[in-house]
């Protein structure tokens, strides 16, 4: 698997979203956060941020619109959290492995 071809992808989608959204906090996790990602598997992404402050009701849907149009050797599969979400909620089995293996791929600095 081509690193630098997945970190340039990774580069793209973390400029778009960031540009127009409150992100937060951006974690990849799945096969390639844990290195076994092959050509025909989808990056996966927890995307946290202020969403509701800034009235955005479904965050996951916000995050589409914005890199829908990227175009990308693999198919994106993104779910958008408000951080209060992310870190309150303890008994979803999806969240538990991303705080276990997931990796940090974007953390907003001085953001408020």
């Amino acid at each position: 698997m081509d690193q630098k071809a997945i970190a340039t992808e990774l580069n793209r989608f973390i400029s778009r979203v960031t540009r127009n959204l409150p992100i937060r906090h951006i974690i990849l996790f799945g096969s390639f956060a844990k290195n076994s990602g092959r050509d025909d598997s989808d990056i996966d992404l927890l995307v946290l941020g202020d969403f509701k402050t800034n009235q955005i009701n479904d965050p996951t849907r916000a995050l589409y619109e914005t890199y829908c149009d990227l175009n990308s050797k693999h198919q994106l599969h993104v779910i958008g959290l408000n951080v209060d979400e992310y870190e309150n909620k303890t008994d979803s089995i999806t969240l538990t492995s991303i705080r276990n293996t997931g990796k940090t791929i974007f953390l907003a600095q001085n953001r408020i």
